[in-house]
């Protein structure tokens, strides 16, 4: 009789685990609804891919923390008023084959802790205006970094909880995945969710091009095309931040032509266009060179020495001539006087040269 019981068992056992073997799908974990928390907050952790009769285990850093029934094909295992010490590195095992979900991580911090990015006025910006990028909140001392991919972009020190990063006018090259990096003066490095930046209207956007080159020999020929344009728009040509002329172009291509280039005409140039519904964009930036404006410059400044040279000597001639005459002049009166003195001895003259 004992030995029907035990060869009943074992053979139900290895039917358990026959099944178990081949079943192909893989137990999964998640969290909902962020495995990113702040305190006080309530998680769900589910546990899923069971069958009938199913039970999972629910580990938290390597031990078993619960066991839970599914209702179904999940199981759910509940974490309310988070803090700090819930904080860990969670995975399921299915017990019906001993399987194991992958592993994810759940973070708990305080509001203080985390890292929070925002655009304004969105995340979708016409191309050639205004995008503002926050990141926040700093403490005294922290600074922020805001990357773009993988890139840095620029970074802040703020004066207070925020720091603001602007880009105007924005370009296609301007859309991207951001994130910011908080680094405080403890050298704690602290990093923000990522956010696209999506630029609408690209087809739209106002180019700017050299012609025939960027970099043009002083005295050269340069024309600066701006386009597209519709009918009606007007472009404005910009050297820094100087209007340099503008110009309502009969067909799309509105040029701009300069000859001959001198050194001041070197700087960065761009183009705006305004719409006749008062609608502007702005292109990118090009920078031109006028090349040879070295030897342009250096010329003037030896005439300069040559022409002060030349000065100073004459200055010093007359000045050697002026002393001379009043010399003469002196000698002229005391000649005089002795003339006068021998005639009349009794006048007695002094003259003080």
């Amino acid at each position: 009789m004992l030995f029907s019981v035990i060869l009943l068992y074992t053979a139900y056992t290895l039917q358990i685990l026959a099944v178990g073997a081949n079943r192909a799908d893989p137990p999964l974990i998640s969290v909902i609804p962020s495995p990113l928390l702040l305190i006080g907050n309530n998680v769900t952790i589910r546990c899923q891919g069971a069958e009938q009769e199913d039970k999972f285990i629910l580990y938290k850093n390597g031990a078993p923390l619960r066991e839970g029934t599914p209702a179904g094909e999940t199981a759910e295992f509940y974490i309310c008023n988070a803090q700090r010490k819930d904080a860990g590195n969670y995975f399921c095992m299915r017990k019906v084959d001993r399987r194991f979900t992958n592993h994810i991580t759940i973070i708990v911090k305080g509001e203080d802790d985390i890292v929070q990015i925002l655009a304004l006025p969105s995340t979708s910006v016409s191309a050639g205006g205004n995008l503002t990028i926050q990141c926040q909140t700093a403490k005294q001392g922290d600074t922020f970094v805001l990357y773009k991919d993988v890139d840095v972009v620029t970074e802040q020190e703020p004066a207070g909880e925020i720091a603001q990063f602007h880009i105007y006018p924005v370009q296609p090259k301007d859309k991207g995945m951001y994130y910011c990096l908080r680094k405080s003066s403890q050298s704690k490095v602290q990093i923000s969710s990522r956010i696209e930046v999506i630029i609408e209207g690209e087809d739209d956007i106002v180019q700017i091009s050299a012609l025939p080159s960027t970099n043009v020999s002083a005295g050269g020929n340069l024309t600066i095309q701006c386009q597209t344009a519709k009918q009606g728009d007007t472009f404005v040509l910009y050297k820094d931040d100087d209007v340099v002329s503008e110009q309502e172009p009969a067909g799309e291509i509105a040029q701009f032509n300069m000859y001959p280039v001198q050194p001041k005409d070197t700087g960065m140039y761009f183009c705006l266009r305004k719409s006749s519904q008062s609608d502007i964009k702005v292109s990118n930036e090009v920078e031109i060179t006028i090349e040879g404006a070295g030897d342009e410059v250096s010329r003037p400044n030896a005439d300069y020495t040559i022409t002060n040279s030349v000065r100073l000597g004459l200055a010093g001639l007359l000045l050697l001539i002026t002393i001379f005459l009043v010399i003469e002049n002196c000698r002229t009166k005391k000649n005089q006087l002795q003339q006068q003195r021998d005639y009349h001895n009794y006048n007695l003259y002094s003259v003080q040269c």
